[in-house]
């Protein structure tokens, strides 16, 4: 499953949540609450670190190309790492240059200045594990809930 396909099953599922939580028993909306928090736990870091990681992968390529801009810069962001290397003129060389769309420009800067998290983030296995188990729960749920008698 790519990342698209990843975000549009996170926005499906926000959807469901939604309609439960109009249409649908509190149990049912909570259920799906609880499914949608643990499926974030999961989806959220992953998608975060892809996005972090996009604008470097873009100057790679470009540098693999040949752009001048985007090896001036990976050779700066050798020599100087971290915050430090926002000071250079390969930075400003960089940022007046469209290699980056300025969006990616913006989180590379972002991902320049902010400290590494140190920990925090639950384990991966164990957060997909617990987003399986709490969706589980709730398909469970609806479906002995649509499979009661109408009046029950």
């Amino acid at each position: 499953m790519d990342l698209s396909e990843l975000t549009a099953a996170r926005e499906a599922l926000w959807l469901a949540e939604a309609t439960v939580r109009i249409e649908g028993p509190k149990y049912l909306s909570d259920l799906a609450g609880a499914a949608h928090m643990r499926v974030d736990t999961f989806l959220i870091p992953i998608l975060v670190e892809n996005a972090e990681r996009r604008p470097r992968l873009l100057l790679a390529a470009a540098a693999r190309a040949g752009n001048y801009a985007a090896t001036q810069f990976l050779e700066a962001m050798q020599r100087t790492p971290g915050a430090t290397v926002l000071d250079t003129a390969a930075w400003v060389e960089l940022a007046e240059s469209d290699v980056l769309p300025s969006d990616d420009l913006v989180r590379l800067e972002s991902s320049l200045t902010r400290s590494r998290r140190c920990g925090g983030s639950p384990d991966p296995q164990d957060a997909f594990v617990d987003a399986r188990i709490s969706l589980n729960s709730y398909i469970e749920a609806v479906q002995e809930h649509l499979d009661r008698p109408a009046g029950d």
